[in-house]
């Protein structure tokens, strides 16, 4: 083959390389950075509100991150005899802090309390801090309405047991 063979080839990729890379530039400037730095305001925000949590992850599918489903801060203990069952507040996807071969590398203990950092009444990006560290999000923090049978049904997907 000789170079006059496929004479545009070249310019091509070139002109296609530099397409995709200020595609990715703008996009990086105008939603990659305002993100990072909301999860930044979100991570240092004042007064945090404790919670409880327990940790769901799908180990075959590490790739969708760690479920914090978050509960109030008053135990079962708490509850009148008889109610088994405490209905979750919230859902809260976290970025696995391990690498990419084992992801579940870091994770919190299965169960425990979660201090929530964040402004859950504005841009819903929440922080979840565990024994002095931060998790950050995946996505934006789920409420869960205890009245509505669909979010309910949603829940109880999720987790082991009856609910």
């Amino acid at each position: 083959m000789g170079a006059d063979t496929v004479p545009g080839a070249p310019r091509a990729l070139a002109v296609l390389t530099g397409i995709v890379g200020a595609y990715r530039a703008w996009r990086t400037l105008t939603s990659g950075i305002p993100s990072a730095r909301r999860t930044a305001r979100a991570a240092t925000a004042p007064e945090p509100r404790t919670r409880r949590y327990a940790l769901l992850f799908d180990v075959g599918d590490a790739a969708e991150g760690a479920l914090l489903v978050i509960f109030p801060a008053e135990g079962a203990d708490a509850l009148p005899e008889g109610l088994a069952r405490i209905v979750p507040e919230g859902l809260a996807r976290i970025v696995p802090p391990g690498p990419d071969k084992c992801p579940w590398a870091g994770l919190p203990a299965p169960t425990g309390t979660v201090e929530l950092r964040g402004w859950p009444d504005g841009e819903r990006v929440v922080v979840a801090w565990i024994e002095g560290r931060p998790y950050w999000p995946r996505d934006v923090y789920q409420d869960v309405d205890p009245s509505d049978p669909e979010a309910l049904e949603a829940v109880s997907e999720l987790l082991p047991g009856p609910m």
